[in-house]
């Protein structure tokens, strides 16, 4: 096209489809919104969304940490792992010493 218009319109062919999908945020709330997503799906639930990110509400919130980093932490983290190992034996300890203080031996 001599006016350039051509253009603009082999672009906004080439967008990909959008669909109705349901978001659900951290704090349960829901809204609609379009989506251009390849698989179908209905419903996509966020972890961290305007309501519990820093940047937004300006305060720390902890998000669950089951991803990849952190199983590759918990798997091959060896100095963690025997520090947690260790913490937990002296707890133990502790808790076996404070209830023989507080029963005795009833044997």
């Amino acid at each position: 096209m001599p006016n350039g218009r051509g253009i603009a319109v082999k672009a906004l062919r080439s967008l990909p489809k959008q669909k109705l999908v349901t978001v659900i945020m951290s704090n349960g709330a829901s809204i609609s919104m379009p989506m251009a997503v390849r698989k179908f799906m209905d419903k996509y639930r966020m972890t961290v969304d305007p309501t519990n990110h820093p940047l937004w509400s300006g305060k720390a919130v902890q998000v669950d940490n089951t991803g990849k980093v952190a199983r590759f932490n918990r798997m091959f983290n060896k100095d963690l792992v025997e520090k947690q190992k260790a913490e937990k034996a002296a707890a133990d300890a502790a808790f076996a010493k404070a209830e023989a203080a507080k029963y005795g031996d009833q044997e």
